[in-house]
């Protein structure tokens, strides 16, 4: 994939995986400022710099740079133990993991239902208590995006096993139709039936989709059935490769076009000329997940990360083995 088009792949690719999106941009841009130090412990507490496991040693990748892009439902309020929060949800969640000196991209996707703790904070802002609870519903506990930015970042880093997450992108659901639809749509094969979604998902339908019905591709679940994110997330990784493929030749006023599209959707604490570097990066077509399984919960899905699985994955993306 052309290395220009990195930036316009993350920010359709976190509208594919059920958001719409914030773009931050020089000149057209709102800047969320992280919180003081102190009033929340911070960020990605990085993991020794030298692990052993299973009798090999793996030193920590010191070219990796990791930036967060959460997908988030500003609609939806949540609800952990008797504390409701009103900020959103965080429904995808995408670890972008940025190799400094090959240039090279992969993401790594977690699921909205990933149980993990979740720190509760009150409207004023003082912490009430630490609930277990899916990792979507962090981001609701902010008494602003930038706050609800900063907890969600710290749940996904513990999460990890405390890897380091430098900076986030945010982005909200409103988006989907319009960014796609600046693209010319994405055409796609269905793989399976998926009528109740939309008549016309049937198996082996050939569509372009943009506008509602994109949105409807890559957003819906039925919250009744078990492991209907993982559809969805199995919809979202589709509708990334095929956009993958259609994006190989944009030129320079598609992109621009693209980007004028997504600027009322995306907001980041990074710098434009921090967004304008991820151009010089390609990115790997193959998408990794956090290993785990679906359940039913008390009230809602729950998703049990494989902690030893993880813990694999983790070496194998943020770490080199030792000869």
């Amino acid at each position: 994939m052309s290395k220009k088009v990195l930036l316009v792949v993350m920010l359709v690719l976190c509208i594919a995986a059920g958001a719409g999106v914030f773009l931050l941009l020089q000149n057209k841009s709102r800047t969320e400022e992280m919180p003081q130090a102190g009033t929340q412990a911070e960020s990605g507490t990085e993991m020794e710099n030298t692990v052993t496991y299973q009798g090999e040693t793996y030193e920590y990748n010191r070219n990796l740079r990791n930036v967060l892009f959460l997908g988030v439902d500003k609609e939806a309020d949540s609800v952990v133990g008797e504390t409701v929060g009103r900020n959103g949800q965080a429904d995808c969640i995408l670890l972008m993991i940025m190799n400094q000196e090959t240039k090279e991209t992969t993401l790594l996707q977690i699921s909205r239902d990933s149980m993990t703790d979740v720190e509760i904070y009150g409207i004023t802002g003082s912490h009430l208590a630490t609930e277990h609870a899916q990792i979507a519903l962090q981001y609701a506990f902010g008494e602003s995006d930038s706050r609800s930015n900063w907890l969600t970042k710290n749940a996904v880093s513990h999460l990890l096993y405390e890897i380091p997450i430098s900076s986030v992108m945010a982005l909200t659901v409103d988006g989907i139709g319009e960014v796609t639809s600046a693209m010319g749509g994405v055409t796609l094969t269905v793989p399976r039936d998926y009528t109740s979604v939309d008549p016309s998902f049937t198996e082996g339908a050939t569509l372009t989709l943009q506008g509602d019905l994109a949105e409807r591709y890559v957003r819906y679940r039925d919250i009744t059935v078990t492991g209907s994110n993982n559809d969805r997330m199995e919809r979202q990784n589709q509708f990334i490769q095929a956009m993958f493929q259609q994006m190989q030749n944009i030129d320079s006023a598609a992109y621009e076009k693209l980007l004028d599209s997504a600027e009322p959707y995306l907001t980041t604490d990074l710098t434009a000329e921090e967004l304008k570097n991820l151009k010089n990066y390609t990115i790997h077509q193959e998408i990794e997940t956090v290993p785990g399984t679906a359940a039913p919960g008390e009230e809602h899905e729950e998703f049990t990360v494989d902690d030893q699985a993880l813990y694999e994955l983790i070496l194998k993306l943020f770490y080199v083995k030792q000869d």
